[in-house]
């Protein structure tokens, strides 16, 4: 069986489904911008998934103090990739079995999960290339095609609450409320270590870790600790060609990006070349803030246990018909202005999908 295609990071689930199904053996290439996974099959089963983001053996040994400085200079000196340092420590006496195995099991969550929200990637199957790893007997016996056909849709939603760019959480009081042991754990985690560290602290599975800091986030009992998103010049470039490629569609006037600080992010070449720095500066606060007051409305009074995204996206209508689309993702509004005889479902299917681009770019 031959299998190329690029379809949606969603589509993995079915996708492993039908390599289940045949029994596949073979490495499924996953490839996206500057993504690159391997998923590896044995009789239809995932065994193992591995990527260039995923979190190293060695780093997550580091991570667990399980590997000191002068060990893990050790392992690095070896030379050995990813595959191959677990039986290299194992051999040294530094890490016992069962160690490497939950590892083992949170590297192919975090790859699995990071595929699925992918918005476009090209696929690879490479059928019976074996995979070749220090100790195959210590990867976990799990069936990963259950998880992530149960857990891919609701992974998204998480995202939506702790995205790809926030490095760290806050803790906020506890007050009165009443929480279980294991979100009780996790927040006292969250005190300035990364989130992958808390995750892999956790004692539990990736995505069960990641729920409940979600959980957390939602509960108000978590806070997002502001971090700069590094907007460099590339990723900058690529998102005024998402821009430009909007303002392409008849009836839009122009699309730029603003955060909910008020600063002017990335605008659309044409809007770039026409507008002075004070102004595009103006309009970005001034559509910062319609967000702000709407999600303030928004709010129970009563009750500020909810700290989930507000608002998705506002259309604002102009005495003269004209219409400009607000579309939230995270810290940055996509604005999107129109002429009065744009189509309103065109208009909202182009958005949708350019927040989508800007949201992984920004992410990178």
């Amino acid at each position: 069986m031959e299998f190329v295609a690029t379809m949606t990071g969603q589509s993995l689930p079915n996708i492993l489904k039908l390599f289940s199904s045949k029994k596949i053996t073979g490495a499924l290439n996953i490839s996206e911008l500057d993504f690159k996974g391997t998923i590896w099959l044995k009789d239809g089963q995932i065994i193992h998934a591995y990527s260039n983001k995923t979190t190293s053996l060695k780093d997550s040994l580091r991570s667990l103090n399980i590997l000191s400085p002068d060990k893990y200079a050790e392992v690095e000196e070896s030379g050995l990739d990813d595959y191959l340092v677990d039986q290299f420590v194992l051999e040294k006496g530094y890490v016992q079995d069962k160690i490497i195995t939950y590892i083992r099991s949170h590297q192919i969550a975090e790859t699995l999960y990071f595929v699925v929200e992918l918005e476009r990637v090209s696929y690879e199957l490479k059928k019976g290339q074996a995979l070749q790893i220090g100790n195959e007997s210590l990867l976990p016996n799990y069936n990963w095609l259950v998880e992530i056909y149960q857990n891919s849709y609701s992974w998204v939603q998480l995202r939506n609450k702790i995205s790809k760019n926030v490095n760290r959480l806050k803790q906020r009081p506890l007050k009165n409320q009443e929480i279980t042991k294991e979100e009780e754990k996790l927040h006292n985690m969250c005190d300035g270590r990364a989130i992958k560290d808390i995750i892999l602290w956790s004692s539990t599975t990736y995505f069960k870790a990641f729920s409940i800091l979600a959980s957390l986030v939602t509960k108000n009992l978590l806070e997002i600790e502001d971090t700069e998103t590094i907007m460099n010049s590339k990723v900058i470039s690529e998102m005024v060609k998402v821009l430009d490629s909007m303002e392409q569609m008849p009836g839009i006037k122009t699309a730029f990006v603003v955060d909910k600080e008020g600063k002017m992010v990335a605008k659309d070449s044409r809007r770039a070349h026409s507008e002075d720095q004070a102004n595009s500066e103006t309009m970005a606060a001034i559509f910062s803030t319609t967000v702000a007051n709407f999600e303030t409305n928004m709010k129970d009074e009563e009750d500020d246990s909810t700290n989930q995204e507000l608002i998705e996206q506002l259309l604002v209508e102009r005495n003269n018909g004209d219409k400009t689309l607000l579309f939230v993702a995270g810290k940055f509004i996509l604005v999107t202005e129109a002429f009065k005889d744009c189509d309103w479902g065109l208009l909202r299917l182009s958005a949708k999908r350019s927040i989508n681009s800007i949201k992984q770019l920004i992410s990178m």
